[in-house]
């Protein structure tokens, strides 16, 4: 009994800062906590682990390089706290969504992690504001099962006098967020259909057997170290679905067939079809 009570009292106590169990902060370049760390730290990404040629710090890769800062610390908290649910064996609820409308990933993160002042400091003595940088993220509004290759996603714009959907090109650059599982993966079939057997089922048979791949969106709680995940889909064929003999022929088009719809299936092309 007694330690059942400790637990509970661990769990209820997870993430506040006044306390109980603090997740750790390890001080290194992938932790920043003050400013100067924090520049030192969007310095590395921009240098280490670019998107961008190296000659200047633009605001598209101040964004970038800003965004894997923040990364870092939430990847930090985000082990912690599942390793937190894991020991207490901790009920979890999920929610299934075909669509999802993140907005202020940057601004969202920083104000969680109460890192805004620190943050706005570092960017200015890099030569940009928090401002200006936040203001390089996309609203984007796409599905859960998305394909990273298929990158025109519908928008919303305004023409001749009515709301127009257009093509949006929010993947091009990449989103910094999101962190591939290549451990989580599943099998999905698609265009195949349900017939009736002899013994009076309903059988699914055939159809195309595609991958669906884990991407995982580290998502900080309010004013609390909790962090937890929003979980993403992407989908792919599997390697042994590319037809060498075609390839071999020079029948390209053929062999990249099953690889081609892996990603384009279905909702992946368009979030909002017409």
């Amino acid at each position: 009994m007694e330690e059942a009570a400790a637990l509970l009292q661990e769990f209820a106590s997870f993430g506040k800062k006044e306390v109980g169990l603090e997740v750790p902060r390890i001080l290194n370049p992938s932790t920043p906590n003050t400013s100067s760390s924090i520049a030192s730290n969007i310095k590395y990404h921009a240098e280490i682990t670019p998107l961008f040629s190296l000659e200047r710090f633009e605001l598209p890769k101040a964004y970038f390089a800003t965004a894997q800062s923040v990364h870092d610390a939430l990847i930090i908290n985000w082990n912690s706290t599942y390793e937190c649910y894991e020991r207490l064996i901790a009920k979890q609820a999920y929610y299934l969504s075909m669509e999802f409308l993140q907005g202020r990933a940057l601004l969202n993160a920083i104000g969680n992690l109460e890192l805004n002042g620190a943050y706005a400091e570092a960017l200015s003595k890099l030569g940009h504001s928090l401002e200006n940088v936040a203001c390089q993220v996309i609203f984007f509004n796409k599905t859960h099962l998305k394909s990273l290759e298929a990158e025109w996603y519908v928008s919303m714009t305004l023409g001749k006098g009515k709301m127009e959907e257009v093509a949006e090109d929010w993947l091009e650059m990449g989103n910094p967020w999101e962190i591939l599982r290549n451990d989580v993966s599943y099998p999905v079939k698609f265009y195949d259909k349900v017939v009736s057997g002899s013994d009076g089922k309903r059988h699914w048979i055939g159809g195309e057997d595609i991958k669906a791949m884990a991407y995982d969106v580290p998502i900080p709680g309010y004013k609390t170290k909790t962090t937890i995940n929003l979980r993403l889909w992407s989908t792919k064929a599997p390697s042994e679905d590319l037809d060498l003999y075609a390839f071999n022929v020079g029948d390209h088009t053929k062999a990249y067939e099953a690889l081609s719809n892996a990603e384009k299936v279905g909702v992946c092309v368009c979030v909002f079809p017409s």
